[in-house]
């Protein structure tokens, strides 16, 4: 694995994701303000020999209080939105986006949604969803 706060390997996908370079997992800087681009490739486990393109732009939208499961927390809340290559190349304009609640406290994020898009090659202007999550965290040690 690499340094505390960066991924190289995702289990969060269908599929697990290998980065090279490595992401951020939070903010660099844990102020109110912050943003940062990142470009990397990634290739799907068990197929390293395609490596596809990454773009993500993490943005910090201040301090908030938030209540999960877990309990209160004192959450720092930043999106990311990510622009990825498809191995499917039928699918063109892949974006997700995310907004997470993450608490340096205990060192790990408290709530997190997460939506996604993509076109379909030649149908460009029909927009199909997917794969839109909300997770909030119930306890912790």
């Amino acid at each position: 694995q690499s340094s505390w706060g960066m991924v190289t390997l995702d289990p969060q996908w269908p599929r697990l994701l290998s980065f090279s370079p490595a992401l951020p997992l939070w903010p660099e800087k844990l102020s109110a303000t912050w943003a940062k681009q990142f470009t990397t490739k990634y290739s799907i486990g068990g197929y390293s020999d395609s490596k596809m393109n990454w773009q993500e732009y993490m943005s910090v939208h201040g301090w908030e209080k938030i209540t999960v499961p877990a309990g209160e927390f004192v959450a720092l809340r930043f999106q990311n939105l990510i622009n990825y290559e498809s191995d499917d190349p039928n699918k063109v304009d892949c974006i997700r986006k995310e907004t997470i609640w993450f608490v340096p406290q205990i060192g790990r994020w408290v709530a997190r949604e997460t939506s996604g898009s993509y076109q379909i090659q030649g149908q460009i202007g029909i927009v199909i969803l997917e794969g839109s999550y909300q997770w909030q965290l119930t306890s912790y040690k």
